[in-house]
């Protein structure tokens, strides 16, 4: 539907990149099994969050538009006004309400965030939240596909600590995530305080 005059920019490259992942994540290749929408923090936020990880890697974006989506996703987060929702609750109301529906994005997005530099952290940097998804592909070709405990349980692996309170707090119950400083190697963090938005439309 894009004219030639389309510019390649990247909302563009990120649309492309998203629906391309999901050839390993969500759609083929890593499949959990649900009844809905209640594990969209995994088959769509870890999505968006490789989405631009690879996009950043391959130089198709530069490192300022990589931490600016990074800064968006966690601003989106935290200003949501279901942030706090139980998983149930996001999952029964994905197709019922925008903020539900965009909102499993944002706290994936976030979730992979943190995990990525506490699997490093735990692992001196010897392995990545990367190392995490291909053993999750691995099970989910063996398995077919794969549950939220076989995630739990390998991200455990890797780490050598169990996350199942971790993962039930935020992901199950509601709780928020954690950004923690130095999420982005070599780039200074500052914390801002910055109000909700409001245009005011009906």
């Amino acid at each position: 539907s894009m004219t030639q005059e389309f510019p390649n920019d990247i909302y563009i490259k990120s649309l492309l990149t998203h629906e391309y992942c999901h050839r390993w994540l969500g759609v083929d290749g890593i499949k959990i099994k649900s009844n809905n929408q209640e594990n969209a923090w995994l088959t769509e936020g870890f999505t968006d969050y490789y989405t631009y990880k690879i996009l950043w890697k391959n130089n198709l974006i530069s490192k300022q538009e990589y931490i600016e989506k990074v800064n968006e996703f966690i601003v989106d987060y935290s200003l949501s006004p279901v942030i706090n929702a139980h998983k149930d609750t996001l999952g029964n109301n994905f197709w019922k309400d925008r903020d539900y529906q965009i909102f499993p994005y944002k706290k994936g997005f976030v979730y992979a965030l943190y995990l990525e530099q506490f699997i490093q952290k735990k692992t001196n940097y010897q392995k990545s939240l990367d190392d995490v998804m291909f053993a999750l592909l691995k099970k989910s070709k063996k398995q077919r596909e794969i549950t939220e405990k076989d995630f739990i349980e390998t991200v455990s692996k890797f780490t050598k600590q169990d996350i199942t309170t971790i993962h039930n707090e935020w992901i199950l119950k509601g709780g928020t995530i954690p950004v923690e400083s130095g999420s982005i190697a070599d780039v200074k963090d500052e914390i801002k305080e910055i109000g909700l938005f409001d245009a005011g439309f009906d």
